[in-house]
């Protein structure tokens, strides 16, 4: 049987405060510990002899994407790390790794 869930009456909230779209969702998050996505893409495009620019142009990227993600200067989004595990031919969970 399926619970019945109501929205939060906006009239109940104070002009100081914004309503809180999902009362308590927040608190099932305090727990965690902030992780990172890590990756391995230097040491796995160079070990298939590829250069910054060979692989940029295998994944439809530019060459300086390819060195800030390998500097982690940047986060990929799921759309380019997948992108990059199919043009390094190599399994995602193999290329990307939580960083805690």
């Amino acid at each position: 049987m399926l619970k019945s869930i109501s929205a939060p009456d906006l009239n109940d909230v104070s002009p100081d405060q914004p309503a809180d779209p999902m009362p308590g969702a927040h608190r099932e998050l305090t727990g965690l510990r902030e992780a990172h996505l890590g990756n391995r893409l230097k040491d796995l495009r160079t070990a298939a002899g590829l250069t910054q620019l060979q692989l940029a142009d295998r994944a439809g990227i530019s060459r300086k994407t390819v060195n800030t993600l390998e500097n982690k200067v940047l986060t990929p989004s799921t759309v380019l790390a997948l992108r990059l595990s199919r043009a390094l031919d190599t399994p995602f969970e193999t290329l990307f790794f939580l960083e805690e």
